[in-house]
């Protein structure tokens, strides 16, 4: 019986395969690893955004919201983005076994590689804010992006719930400011019992979120003023994303 290098070489022989030079095959491996670089790259992205949204989020407004905890939750995850990421763990994992020596590590070993270095690159993008920059991008460049996401852009239009958020106008006087909300609606706010979450005084012209009730027409007691994302002491009172349109 002919071993299957024999057969190899006889095929060889009557030219049935054709051999390939070694930089055809460097090249290809090449190719694989590239990639595997992209998919890490693009599976770091998309966790930064993932912990972007995920830490921007109010997880806490669940009462005023009328549900649960846990639907809140179920219903506000970035599932478009852990999608993306798992797609990008597997298509590292396929890539990686297809180079040169990749068929010597086992696939536990291959995607718990490829997600370690997806979240340490990740936990840096979003450090440096790479995260809430493809946010933003996402929503301009793709616009049904927002429509399939539930993000605080909807939670906080629901003054019938007593959540509104958009931009800090004059001052009238000691407690009383206008404000305009995310779908261009004026108000007066009264903010004389507001508990003001933020390190810096309140100001206007900043984009906030509001916790309270509304009153009379065109008024609104506050509870709570939260500014609309995280602000760093050393930055001061700076300006905010700006308020997107109604759908």
């Amino acid at each position: 019986m002919e071993s299957i290098k024999e057969k190899i070489l006889e095929k060889i022989k009557n030219k049935e395969i054709a051999k390939k030079p070694r930089w055809f095959f460097a090249i290809k491996n090449s190719i694989f690893w590239i990639f595997w670089a992209a998919s890490v790259v693009i599976g770091s992205i998309s966790f930064a955004v993932i912990i972007f949204l995920i830490d921007d989020y109010d997880w806490d407004i669940y009462p005023q919201l009328n549900t649960s905890l846990e639907e809140h939750i179920l219903k506000s995850l970035p599932y478009i983005w852990i999608v993306l990421l798992g797609i990008c763990v597997w298509l590292a994992y396929r890539e990686f076994k297809n180079t040169k020596s990749g068929y010597r590590f086992m696939p536990y070993f291959i995607i718990g590689g490829s997600v370690c270095v997806s979240v340490i690159l990740g936990s840096a993008a979003y450090a440096f804010g790479i995260g809430e920059w493809m946010d933003e991008f996402t929503s301009k460049v793709i616009p049904p992006y927002r429509a399939v996401m539930r993000t605080k852009f909807d939670v906080w239009r629901r003054p019938d719930v007593g959540l509104i958020a958009g931009r800090i106008g004059n001052q009238i006087d000691n407690d009383m400011f206008e404000f305009v909300d995310l779908q261009q609606n004026r108000w007066r706010i009264d903010i004389t019992n507001a508990l003001w979450r933020a390190p810096v005084p309140l100001m206007p012209g900043m984009q906030v979120r509001i916790i309270g009730e509304p009153g009379a027409p065109g008024m609104f007691r506050v509870n709570e003023i939260r500014p609309w994302r995280k602000m760093n002491p050393m930055e001061g009172a700076k300006e905010f994303i700006p308020v997107p349109r109604s759908r």
